[in-house]
Protein backbone atom coordinates (compact mmCIF):
# COMPACT_ATOMS: atom_id res chain seq x y z
CA UNK A 1 0.00 0.00 0.00
CA UNK A 2 2.85 2.35 0.83
CA UNK A 3 4.43 1.66 -2.58
CA UNK A 4 1.22 2.66 -4.37
CA UNK A 5 1.02 5.86 -2.33
CA UNK A 6 4.65 6.76 -3.07
CA UNK A 7 4.11 6.08 -6.77
CA UNK A 8 1.01 8.29 -6.75
CA UNK A 9 2.84 11.21 -5.14
CA UNK A 10 5.79 10.75 -7.51
CA UNK A 11 3.41 10.97 -10.48
CA UNK A 12 1.72 13.97 -8.89
CA UNK A 13 5.05 15.78 -8.48
CA UNK A 14 5.73 15.18 -12.17
CA UNK A 15 2.28 16.05 -13.53
CA UNK A 16 1.60 19.23 -11.52
CA UNK A 17 4.61 21.27 -12.78
CA UNK A 18 3.99 20.10 -16.36
CA UNK A 19 0.29 20.99 -16.14
CA UNK A 20 0.99 24.40 -14.63
CA UNK A 21 3.62 25.12 -17.31
CA UNK A 22 1.21 24.18 -20.10
CA UNK A 23 -1.51 26.34 -18.52
CA UNK A 24 0.80 29.36 -18.20
CA UNK A 25 2.10 29.01 -21.77
CA UNK A 26 -1.45 28.68 -23.12
CA UNK A 27 -2.55 31.72 -21.11
CA UNK A 28 0.37 33.82 -22.40
CA UNK A 29 -0.27 32.73 -26.00
CA UNK A 30 -3.98 33.59 -25.72
CA UNK A 31 -3.28 36.89 -23.98
CA UNK A 32 -0.54 38.00 -26.39
CA UNK A 33 -2.39 36.98 -29.55
CA UNK A 34 -5.82 38.33 -28.60
CA UNK A 35 -5.37 41.79 -30.26
CA UNK A 36 -4.77 40.34 -33.74
CA UNK A 37 -6.41 36.91 -33.55
CA UNK A 38 -9.58 38.01 -35.34
CA UNK A 39 -7.58 39.48 -38.23
CA UNK A 40 -5.45 36.34 -38.50
CA UNK A 41 -8.60 34.18 -38.52
CA UNK A 42 -10.18 36.27 -41.29
CA UNK A 43 -6.95 36.28 -43.30
CA UNK A 44 -6.55 32.51 -42.95
CA UNK A 45 -10.16 31.95 -44.01
CA UNK A 46 -9.77 34.15 -47.11
CA UNK A 47 -6.52 32.39 -47.99
CA UNK A 48 -8.23 29.00 -47.68
CA UNK A 49 -11.03 30.23 -49.96
CA UNK A 50 -8.52 31.32 -52.61
CA UNK A 51 -6.84 27.92 -52.45
CA UNK A 52 -10.21 26.26 -52.92
CA UNK A 53 -9.97 24.40 -49.61
CA UNK A 54 -12.26 26.20 -47.15
CA UNK A 55 -12.58 23.07 -45.03
CA UNK A 56 -9.02 23.33 -43.67
CA UNK A 57 -10.05 26.28 -41.50
CA UNK A 58 -11.94 23.79 -39.29
CA UNK A 59 -9.05 21.36 -38.88
CA UNK A 60 -7.39 20.86 -35.51
CA UNK A 61 -3.94 22.13 -36.51
CA UNK A 62 -5.27 25.32 -38.07
CA UNK A 63 -7.42 26.09 -35.01
CA UNK A 64 -4.43 25.55 -32.72
CA UNK A 65 -2.04 27.39 -35.01
CA UNK A 66 -4.05 30.63 -35.25
CA UNK A 67 -3.50 31.65 -31.56
CA UNK A 68 0.20 30.76 -31.80
CA UNK A 69 0.63 32.73 -35.04
CA UNK A 70 -1.25 35.68 -33.50
CA UNK A 71 1.04 35.67 -30.45
CA UNK A 72 4.14 35.51 -32.66
CA UNK A 73 2.93 38.48 -34.71
CA UNK A 74 2.32 40.52 -31.56
CA UNK A 75 5.76 39.65 -30.15
CA UNK A 76 7.43 40.52 -33.46
CA UNK A 77 5.56 43.83 -33.55
CA UNK A 78 6.66 44.67 -30.00
CA UNK A 79 10.26 43.78 -30.88
CA UNK A 80 10.16 45.98 -33.98
CA UNK A 81 8.74 48.86 -31.94
CA UNK A 82 11.58 48.44 -29.43
CA UNK A 83 14.18 48.30 -32.19
CA UNK A 84 12.59 51.29 -33.93
CA UNK A 85 12.56 53.35 -30.71
CA UNK A 86 16.36 53.12 -30.40
CA UNK A 87 16.88 55.38 -33.36
CA UNK A 88 16.47 59.14 -33.54
CA UNK A 89 13.21 59.20 -35.50
CA UNK A 90 11.75 56.48 -33.34
CA UNK A 91 12.67 58.32 -30.14
CA UNK A 92 11.19 61.51 -31.53
CA UNK A 93 7.93 59.75 -32.40
CA UNK A 94 7.70 58.06 -28.99
CA UNK A 95 8.45 61.36 -27.22
CA UNK A 96 5.68 62.93 -29.28
CA UNK A 97 3.22 60.18 -28.29
CA UNK A 98 4.21 60.48 -24.62
CA UNK A 99 3.71 64.25 -24.82
CA UNK A 100 0.14 63.70 -26.05
CA UNK A 101 -0.55 61.08 -23.36
CA UNK A 102 0.77 63.36 -20.59
CA UNK A 103 -1.78 66.00 -21.52
CA UNK A 104 -4.74 63.71 -20.74
CA UNK A 105 -5.58 64.18 -17.02
CA UNK A 106 -6.32 60.60 -15.88
CA UNK A 107 -4.36 58.62 -18.47
CA UNK A 108 -1.12 60.50 -17.77
CA UNK A 109 -1.10 59.31 -14.14
CA UNK A 110 -1.74 55.69 -15.11
CA UNK A 111 0.88 55.79 -17.88
CA UNK A 112 3.53 57.35 -15.61
CA UNK A 113 2.91 54.79 -12.85
CA UNK A 114 3.02 51.78 -15.19
CA UNK A 115 6.15 53.09 -16.92
CA UNK A 116 7.92 53.58 -13.60
CA UNK A 117 7.01 50.08 -12.41
CA UNK A 118 8.23 48.50 -15.66
CA UNK A 119 11.48 50.47 -15.45
CA UNK A 120 11.90 49.52 -11.79
CA UNK A 121 11.68 45.78 -12.43
CA UNK A 122 13.12 45.80 -15.95
CA UNK A 123 16.71 46.16 -17.07
CA UNK A 124 17.58 48.66 -14.32
CA UNK A 125 16.38 46.53 -11.39
CA UNK A 126 19.95 45.59 -10.42
CA UNK A 127 20.87 49.29 -10.34
CA UNK A 128 17.88 50.10 -8.13
CA UNK A 129 18.63 47.23 -5.76
CA UNK A 130 22.07 48.19 -4.49
CA UNK A 131 22.65 45.33 -2.06
CA UNK A 132 20.99 42.31 -0.49
CA UNK A 133 20.33 42.62 3.24
CA UNK A 134 18.74 40.76 6.14
CA UNK A 135 16.20 42.56 8.32
CA UNK A 136 13.81 41.61 11.11
CA UNK A 137 10.35 41.37 9.56
CA UNK A 138 7.41 41.02 10.15
CA UNK A 139 8.27 40.84 13.89
CA UNK A 140 11.36 40.98 16.05
CA UNK A 141 11.76 37.19 16.13
CA UNK A 142 11.83 36.66 12.34
CA UNK A 143 14.33 37.45 9.57
CA UNK A 144 13.72 38.05 5.88
CA UNK A 145 15.64 38.98 2.74
CA UNK A 146 15.41 42.59 1.57
CA UNK A 147 17.04 44.90 -0.95
CA UNK A 148 18.77 48.16 -0.13
CA UNK A 149 17.33 50.78 -2.47
CA UNK A 150 18.65 54.00 -0.98
CA UNK A 151 21.04 55.05 1.79
CA UNK A 152 21.20 58.79 1.10
CA UNK A 153 19.95 61.28 3.72
CA UNK A 154 16.32 62.27 3.13
CA UNK A 155 13.52 64.23 4.74
CA UNK A 156 12.42 60.99 6.40
CA UNK A 157 15.78 60.71 8.17
CA UNK A 158 15.70 64.36 9.19
CA UNK A 159 12.20 64.13 10.65
CA UNK A 160 13.08 61.04 12.72
CA UNK A 161 16.47 62.43 13.71
CA UNK A 162 18.50 59.38 12.70
CA UNK A 163 20.05 58.06 9.44
CA UNK A 164 17.75 55.53 7.80
CA UNK A 165 18.20 52.93 5.09
CA UNK A 166 15.44 52.39 2.52
CA UNK A 167 14.73 48.66 2.29
CA UNK A 168 12.39 46.89 -0.12
CA UNK A 169 11.11 43.52 1.15
CA UNK A 170 9.53 41.54 -1.74
CA UNK A 171 6.71 39.04 -1.39
CA UNK A 172 6.86 35.37 -2.39
CA UNK A 173 6.45 34.14 -5.10
CA UNK A 174 5.67 37.47 -6.82
CA UNK A 175 8.57 39.86 -6.09
CA UNK A 176 6.94 42.82 -7.87
CA UNK A 177 4.87 43.37 -4.72
CA UNK A 178 6.28 43.97 -1.28
CA UNK A 179 6.91 46.41 1.53
CA UNK A 180 8.94 49.62 1.72
CA UNK A 181 10.53 49.80 5.16
CA UNK A 182 12.90 52.16 6.95
CA UNK A 183 15.68 50.73 9.13
CA UNK A 184 18.61 52.10 11.06
CA UNK A 185 22.03 50.96 9.87
CA UNK A 186 22.62 48.94 13.04
CA UNK A 187 19.38 47.00 12.45
CA UNK A 188 20.41 45.80 8.98
CA UNK A 189 22.82 43.00 8.07
CA UNK A 190 24.44 43.40 4.65
CA UNK A 191 25.28 40.14 2.88
CA UNK A 192 27.35 39.31 -0.19
CA UNK A 193 24.57 37.44 -2.06
CA UNK A 194 23.91 38.83 -5.54
CA UNK A 195 20.59 40.47 -6.41
CA UNK A 196 19.76 37.77 -8.98
CA UNK A 197 20.45 34.95 -6.50
CA UNK A 198 18.33 36.68 -3.86
CA UNK A 199 15.49 37.05 -6.37
CA UNK A 200 15.65 33.32 -7.14
CA UNK A 201 15.57 32.61 -3.42
CA UNK A 202 12.49 34.80 -2.92
CA UNK A 203 10.58 33.51 -5.96
CA UNK A 204 11.21 29.87 -5.02
CA UNK A 205 10.13 30.42 -1.44
CA UNK A 206 13.62 29.61 -0.18
CA UNK A 207 13.97 26.37 -2.16
CA UNK A 208 16.70 27.58 -4.57
CA UNK A 209 19.79 28.29 -2.52
CA UNK A 210 22.69 30.08 -4.27
CA UNK A 211 26.00 28.25 -4.56
CA UNK A 212 28.63 29.39 -2.10
CA UNK A 213 32.39 29.21 -2.08
CA UNK A 214 33.15 26.77 0.73
CA UNK A 215 36.61 28.22 1.41
CA UNK A 216 35.35 31.80 1.53
CA UNK A 217 32.43 30.82 3.75
CA UNK A 218 34.74 29.08 6.22
CA UNK A 219 37.03 32.11 6.48
CA UNK A 220 34.22 34.65 6.80
CA UNK A 221 33.57 35.75 10.41
CA UNK A 222 29.97 35.49 11.66
CA UNK A 223 27.97 38.73 11.52
CA UNK A 224 26.88 40.36 14.74
CA UNK A 225 23.12 40.17 15.03
CA UNK A 226 21.30 43.37 15.96
CA UNK A 227 19.25 43.33 19.10
CA UNK A 228 15.68 42.15 18.65
CA UNK A 229 14.51 45.06 20.84
CA UNK A 230 16.23 48.35 21.62
CA UNK A 231 17.17 48.65 25.31
CA UNK A 232 14.33 51.08 25.96
CA UNK A 233 11.77 48.72 24.39
CA UNK A 234 13.02 45.44 25.82
CA UNK A 235 10.22 43.59 27.59
CA UNK A 236 10.71 43.23 31.34
CA UNK A 237 10.49 39.75 32.89
CA UNK A 238 7.23 38.95 34.67
CA UNK A 239 7.17 39.50 38.42
CA UNK A 240 6.87 36.37 40.59
CA UNK A 241 3.44 35.88 42.13
CA UNK A 242 3.03 37.02 45.73
CA UNK A 243 2.47 34.25 48.28
CA UNK A 244 -1.07 33.91 49.49
CA UNK A 245 -1.73 34.93 53.07
CA UNK A 246 -2.68 32.01 55.26
CA UNK A 247 -5.23 32.31 57.95
CA UNK A 248 -4.19 32.12 61.55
Amino acid sequence: MRGIRNAFFAGLLFCVPVSVTIFVVQFLVDFAGKPVRQHVTVGTSELAQEWGRPEIIETFWVKQGIPILSAILVLVAITLIGWFSRYLFGKWLIDLMEGVIKKVPVIKSIYASVKEIVARFGEDSKKNFKQVVLVRFPHAGAWTVGFLTNSEPSELSEKLGTPLLHIFVPTTPNPTGGYFLLFREEDVIRISMSVSDAMKLVISGGALLPKRDAAASADAPPSALPDAFPPSAAPSPPSPPEPEARGA
